[in-house]
């Protein structure tokens, strides 16, 4: 038998002091499902549901004494949603089950939870991506944006937030009669703070914040009157745009100018909705 007289010899355990705290790594910013909708679909009632948009009806037109007028047709559109499932495994020995000093299995829990947060959050943002208007940053058309954008050429993206382009942006959605997010920041006598009106919201990439940051009417969450009603990772306010920062939107290719481009959502409420199994799942 092996003399075991020198501490080389012994497991790592015995040779230093082992602290069984884990360090785990920063969540990424899930926020996506903040913003939207959701509704529970029932047990046992298949995978689909369908919502209706109704349309609105014309101008009303003068009446006329004995004259019963024209009928209007109430138009509507469907729109359906299908619930997926979405899932990971990771296996562990019963060996490492018996010996290990320190409880892991609780941290492969709250990975996998993270994991699943974030993968829905993808979800959300690539479904909003690729069913919505898409403008990019156009310099060359004076810190303007490009309407004509197909969402899919970065080769055409040179340019970046500005206070212009996010201002068109607004104007798109306030005639669209898009619905803004009515939580207001009153004013207060606080010196050099901000009243927040209704505003649309905006997701950003993390590339976008020190962007954002030097646009001299870009407002940051620490001047507003009323920080604590900041919404979360939200860093400020910008033509009745409140933005909020995601790790979760990452480059989508290169522009023109051969730097990396990164896409945005901007935002009306109800813009979107998400489908849950009720009583099951996320």
């Amino acid at each position: 038998m092996a003399t075991m007289n020198t501490t080389s010899t012994w497991a790592y355990e015995v040779n230093q002091y082992f602290n069984k705290k884990a360090l785990l790594t920063i969540d990424n910013n899930s926020i996506l499902d903040k913003y939207g909708d959701f509704e529970n679909m029932p047990m046992n009632n298949t995978r689909t549901m369908m919502f209706e948009r109704y349309g609105n009806f014309p101008e009303l037109g003068e009446l006329t004494e004995g004259i019963t007028p024209d009928g209007m047709t109430l138009s509507k559109s469907n729109i359906t949603a299908y619930l997926r499932q979405y899932g990971g495994l990771t296996i562990v020995t019963d060996v490492m089950e018996k010996t290990l000093l320190k409880k892991t299995f609780p941290v492969m829990h709250d990975r996998l939870n993270e994991a699943g947060v974030r993968t829905r959050d993808i979800l959300i943002r690539d479904t909003l991506y690729t069913s919505t208007l898409h403008y990019c940053a156009d310099d060359t058309a004076g810190n303007k944006i490009n309407t004509s954008y197909d969402g899919t050429t970065t080769a055409n993206v040179n340019g970046g937030f500005t206070s212009d382009n996010t201002l068109a942006i607004f104007q798109d959605l306030f005639d669209a009669k898009a619905q803004q997010f009515t939580e207001l920041i009153v004013g207060s006598n606080k010196v050099l703070s901000n009243p927040l009106g209704a505003s649309y919201i905006a997701i950003v990439p993390t590339q976008a914040v020190t962007q954002l940051y030097k646009l001299d009417d870009f407002v940051k969450v620490e001047k507003y009157a009323d920080p604590s009603k900041r919404l979360p990772f939200e860093i400020g306010y910008m033509n009745n745009i409140r933005f909020v920062v995601s790790h979760n939107f990452t480059s989508v290719g290169t522009g023109a100018n051969g730097k990396p481009v990164y896409t945005a959502v901007i935002m009306g409420k109800h813009a979107y909705a998400t489908l849950k199994l009720g009583g099951k799942g996320l």
